[in-house]
């Protein structure tokens, strides 16, 4: 029996942090439970993977793909892991209470607005990356690593992300006319934090005669490139992929005034969409064009549903049976950012390897985007066991390798970069960084032992900082219940 003078006070604290803490979470009930009350169709709230879309002006929700039917043949044993990490999708009404700023409102202010979803993503953390090299490279690496980092903090070797969201819409007879919005560096291009669809909307949209049944914008800053395809492009895609149709028949790609390079043509086309398709020019009127340029550039749902979307079907190898350690080098390139000592580094990984004697060879790749687009991805999939290379576009192969591979970025301290940690890490790699003293054009020299102590200690092993990747939650310290 519970006391009334002691247990009941003591239960009614406890009661009382719980609403507390979980406000957040109340309100997302009430939403959902307004929804039903009202007979809604669909839930308001509602995952990504399998989510339903709302019927009303944009036609009926059988007409429009969800994430449920991106599943790959043979897939079974690597899994659909982005799932859980699928954000939630907010596709109501404007309801009281909900900011003015969220999609829903935003759509309900504007007519041409068909849909308007407010997409919020699971919070996460990171272990910051293994380093090594200068005295101080960890301290050089804390105090540039969160200066750019919205919504992120550390705490005892993980980087914290919270409180991420995007926005998807839909809007009718949407048009894009050269230059806007720009593809160019800075606040105002798709991607970028002040980006703004004002510039689609047209006061006569209801006379306007479309050339295209579907557009999405995907004029993000240099869209053309190999790295800027996939930091910012894929995003673009995999937020807004459940609103276009399932077959991209169709679809009109709009990415701005050059048109996009060989590699990603070929990434274009595992998204499902053909060369004549992605149109890098303008006038284009789209009955329905997505717009989906608020959207976080880092999360592990965007890193595992592009590394699931490009490698496919690919049977998965143990770490064990992979023997290929991959240098990419950077010999001769006009704009910097060289490893100065780059062939004694070659052949003492080499000598290494020999002295292992487990059938582990070296290979130098100088160029990666000149071979096969298919046979690379297949070829960092099923047979690199580690990826090694100075800072550069080349590194952002990572992202087609094992997600237990080891990947060693040799930085240079005048210029540290954080893409592929953040990407490495989402996916789970064993991810190293090295920092040594940056020379005249962020040239580098490496400390040649440390790299071999590096490959000596991680290779052919998953990652020691585990759990690389995990789910945060911020209260959990202080939930009486679940």
């Amino acid at each position: 029996m519970l006391s009334r003078t002691k247990e009941w006070p003591q239960l009614a604290s406890v009661f009382v942090a719980v609403v507390l803490v979980q406000a957040p979470l109340v309100y997302l009930l009430l939403r959902v439970t307004a929804a039903s009350a009202s007979n809604a169709s669909v839930s308001d709230i509602s995952p990504l993977v399998g989510m339903p879309v709302p019927e009303g002006r944009v036609g009926k929700a059988e007409n429009i793909s969800t994430a449920k039917e991106i599943r790959f043949p043979n897939s079974g044993e690597q899994g659909l892991k982005s799932s859980e990490w699928a954000p939630l999708i907010i596709n109501s009404e404007c309801k009281p209470g909900m900011p003015s700023y969220w999609a829903p409102c935003i759509a309900e202010r504007r007519s041409q607005i068909e849909i308007g979803e407010e997409l919020v993503y699971p919070d996460f953390s990171i272990a910051e990356p293994q380093i090594t090299g200068m005295k101080n490279a960890k301290e050089i690496f804390q105090k540039d690593a969160y200066k750019q980092l919205e919504r992120a903090h550390a705490k005892d070797g993980r980087s914290y992300r919270q409180g991420l969201r995007g926005q998807n819409f839909i809007i009718a007879n949407g048009r894009y006319t050269n230059g806007r919005p720009s593809a160019k560096w800075g606040p105002q291009a798709c991607t970028s934090f002040e980006s703004d669809l004002k510039d689609l909307l047209v006061p006569d949209w209801n006379s306007t005669k479309a050339t295209s049944p579907y557009a999405i914008l995907a004029t993000s800053p240099d869209n053309w490139s190999f790295q800027h395809f996939l930091d910012r492009v894929t995003r673009i895609i995999e937020q807004s992929a459940h609103l276009l149709p399932d077959s991209k028949r169709g679809v009109t790609v709009v990415t701005g005034s050059r048109a996009p390079g060989a590699g990603p043509k070929l990434m274009y086309e595992k998204y499902g969409f053909r060369s004549d398709q992605v149109v890098s020019g303008g006038p284009v009127i789209a009955n329905r064009f997505v717009y989906s340029c608020r959207v976080p550039l880092v999360h592990p749902y965007m890193a595992l549903r592009g590394h699931e979307r490009i490698v496919g079907d690919l049977p998965k190898i143990p770490l064990s049976e992979k023997k290929v350690v991959l240098f990419l080098s950077r010999e001769g390139a006009s704009h910097g950012r060289n490893l100065k000592n780059e062939k004694a580094l070659i052949e003492s990984i080499r000598t290494l390897l020999e002295q292992r004697n487990k059938s582990e060879v070296l290979r130098v790749i100088a160029k990666p985007e000149k071979e096969d687009f298919e046979q690379l991805v297949k070829f960092l999939y099923t047979n690199v066991t580690a990826l090694i290379g100075a800072h550069g576009g080349a590194m952002y192969n990572h992202r087609f390798c094992g997600l237990d591979s080891l990947v060693i970025e040799i930085m240079p301290s005048t210029n540290l970069f954080h893409g592929i940690w953040e990407e490495a890490m989402s996916l789970g790699q064993n991810y190293w960084m090295p920092i040594f003293p940056g020379q005249s054009g962020h040239n580098v020299e490496a400390n040649v032992p440390q790299i071999i102590d590096i490959f000596k200690s991680q290779l052919g092993k998953p990652a020691s900082n585990s759990p690389v990747l995990s789910h945060y939650d911020k209260y959990r310290k202080f939930r009486a219940f679940g």
